[in-house]
C-alpha cells in the first residue's frame, strides 16, 4: 500500500476557468483539453489525490493543449478522491496561528479521509485507468503518434509503475514529485525515456533516495533526465501558490522542462497557442 503523508495533501487551489471538456474514454470520465489546430503528440495526466474535478490539473492540461499538445486527465479514482478542503486543514495545521483545537480538528479530517481513500485507491489502479485510456485515446484518434503521462504526485507513482509494463504505448513519461514506488526496481523496469522532477523538500525521499533515483534514471542512457527544483514542498509542480515568486518560478520551469522533455523525445516542434493566466486563491 502506497504511503500518504500530509505533504501529499497540503498546496493552493489554482484559479481560472478551465476551458475544456468532460466526456468518457473507455468507460473513464475525462477532462480534455485539445489544441486550436491538430496535432501528433499528446498527453495523459496523471492526478494527484485530489483527483480530476478539480481546477488544478485542469488547468495545468489547459497549458499543455495551449503548447499544441492534446491532453487528457482521466478520474483514475473511480469517482472517490480526496477532499480537496484537506488543503486548507493542511495550511492550519501548519500555521503558527492556528488554534491547538483548529490543529486537532485538521489531524482528525486528515484521518477521516485518508483512511477510506487509500482503502478504496491504489495506485495500480490509477495505472490500468491511464493505460485504458491511452489506448482509447490512439484508437480514436489515429493521427496521434507519440503518447506521454505527465504524473503528478499519486499519478507519478502510477506513471512510473506504467512504464515497466509491456504494450503501454508510451513514448515517455514524466514523473513530479511522485508518490512511494520501489526505488530503485521500478525505474530499473521502466522500458521508455523518463523525465523524474524531484522536489527539494519531499517527506517521502530523502536526499540518499533522491540520489539512488538520480542514478538510476541518468543510467537508463535513452535520453532520460533528472532535475531536482531547490526550496519548494512536495506537490509543487501542481499546487504551488502562485502568489509566491519562487514557487511560481518552479512550478513553471517544472512545466516547462516537461514540454522540452516531450518536444525532444517526440521529435516534434512545439508550438504556443497561447498564454493562460493561473493564479493561486489566497
Amino acid at each position: 500500500m502506497a504511503i500518504l503523508t500530509a505533504a501529499c495533501c497540503s498546496g493552493t487551489t489554482q484559479m481560472g476557468t478551465p476551458t475544456g471538456t468532460v466526456s468518457k474514454m473507455a468507460g473513464v470520465d475525462c477532462y480534455v483539453a485539445k489544441p486550436s489546430s491538430p496535432t501528433t503528440t499528446a498527453v495523459i495526466l496523471g492526478t494527484d489525490v485530489f483527483g480530476y474535478a478539480i481546477p488544478n490539473p485542469r488547468l495545468q492540461a489547459d497549458l499543455f493543449a495551449a503548447k499544441g499538445i492534446h491532453c487528457v486527465v482521466p478520474d483514475v479514482f473511480n469517482g472517490k478522491p480526496m477532499s480537496y478542503s484537506l488543503m486548507a486543514s493542511m495550511d492550519n495545521l501548519s500555521s503558527n496561528k492556528a488554534s491547538f483545537f483548529t490543529k486537532a480538528s485538521s489531524i482528525f479530517s486528515l484521518l477521516w479521509n485518508a483512511v477510506p481513500f487509500m482503502f478504496s485507491n491504489k495506485t495500480q489502479t490509477a495505472a490500468a485507468i491511464i493505460k485504458r485510456t491511452g489506448a482509447a485515446l490512439r484508437a480514436d484518434m489515429p493521427d496521434i503518434k507519440h503518447v506521454f503521462v505527465v504524473g503528478y504526485c499519486w499519478g507519478g507513482a502510477a506513471a512510473v509503475q506504467l512504464a515497466g509494463e509491456a504494450d503501454h504505448g508510451l513514448s515517455g513519461i514524466v514523473s513530479a514529485h511522485p508518490g512511494q514506488f520501489k526505488n530503485p526496481a521500478d525505474l530499473v523496469a521502466m522500458r521508455v525515456p523518463t523525465l523524474m522532477q524531484m522536489s527539494g523538500v519531499d517527506m517521502l525521499y530523502k536526499d540518499a533516495d533522491k540520489a539512488v533515483i538520480q542514478k538510476a534514471v541518468l543510467a537508463r542512457n535513452d535520453g532520460s533526465q533528472y532535475i531536482l527544483y531547490p526550496d519548494v514542498n512536495h506537490g509543487f509542480a501542481i499546487r504551488a501558490d502562485q502568489t509566491v515568486p519562487h514557487q511560481k518560478e518552479m512550478k513553471d520551469k517544472a512545466f516547462n522542462d516537461a514540454v522540452a522533455f516531450i518536444q525532444t523525445i517526440s521529435g516534434v516542434t512545439l508550438k504556443d497557442d497561447a498564454v493562460i493566466k493561473v493564479e493561486s486563491k489566497t
